[in-house]
């Protein structure tokens, strides 16, 4: 990876053209990123996860880390459609790490791939002409990489000092959010909304996953997950509860009818077995 990486890969022309109006991309990607680059690229992370702390490895990830291949790499990544990936294989590389520094870069890089991560799928010459001239100014990449790109645009006012404390803005429902609840394993992120659905996200990278759980005829007010993760339960304005398999977001039985007004509130109990409502008919009921 060290020797292949570089800068513009497959010699995209223009940052004016997206990813997609390429028309040959397909085929300057098999050519220019061979199955060795883009398997390394991908998996190497992986490897770090399953082997002990070894100096002479970790030195090697720092030469990625603080240099222009940190760029490379996310560039590779990005034609590659996998900026999805980057959040959970820096968050292994950080907590492989012994280097304060390098650790920091990492989580640099995790916060930089969700600020960019979308833009650079869409249109990857992006990362080195809207991507790196935004990085706050006192991050350690920022400190390390513009060095490197002296002609890229600079930010004569109103760039950022430091990362803000939004880490990630997820967008997908048409309705109001009334309820946000996260997995046990804090992997998943259950939404209930207005738009009568629930909708479950990648908590790293604020991407969908699935296809929306559709079965409420109302708002849904509330969402909760159960001590194992394996279960959503959701209540509605319908006056009814529904329960999920989080896997594969398929109802599980029947609603539970019992409220004769909204539910605004659910929870499981903490060994999963039983769920507790409450409702605007001023009643809580055990299920």
């Amino acid at each position: 990876m060290q020797q292949h990486l570089r800068f513009n890969i497959c010699k995209l022309e223009s940052s004016y053209i997206c990813n997609s109006e390429i028309a040959d991309l397909g085929e300057r990607i098999k050519g220019c990123i061979k199955p060795y680059l883009a398997y390394s690229c991908q998996f190497w992370t992986d490897h770090i996860r399953l082997m002990p702390f070894e100096a002479d490895i970790a030195e090697e990830i720092k030469g990625i880390l603080l240099n222009e291949k940190m760029l490379f790499w996310l560039e590779v990544l990005a034609l590659l459609k996998l900026m999805s990936k980057v959040p959970s294989m820096l968050g292994i590389v950080a907590s492989w790490l012994q280097d304060d520094e390098v650790s920091a870069a990492a989580r640099d890089g995790i916060r930089f791939a969700r600020m960019i991560g979308g833009v650079i799928s869409e249109s990857t010459p992006h990362l080195y002409l809207s991507g790196l001239p935004f990085l706050p100014k006192n991050s350690i990449l920022s400190r390390y990489l513009k060095a490197k790109f002296p002609k890229i645009p600079r930010i004569v006012f109103g760039g950022g000092i430091d990362w803000p404390s939004l880490q990630i803005s997820i967008r997908g429902h048409t309705g109001h959010v009334n309820s946000v609840a996260f997995s046990p394993d804090g992997k998943r992120i259950a939404s209930g909304s207005s738009d009568n659905t629930i909708y479950i996200w990648d908590a790293e990278t604020g991407l969908q996953v699935g296809d929306p759980l559709k079965g409420h005829t109302d708002k849904v007010r509330s969402v909760a997950f159960s001590p194992n993760g394996k279960r959503i339960a959701s209540g509605a304005s319908d006056k009814t509860i529904h329960i999920w398999d989080a896997e594969t977001g398929l109802q599980v039985g029947n609603p539970l009818k019992g409220h004769t007004g909204s539910v605004r509130s659910v929870a499981f109990s903490p060994d999963g077995q039983r769920i507790v409502s409450g409702s605007s008919d001023k009643t809580i009921q055990i299920w």
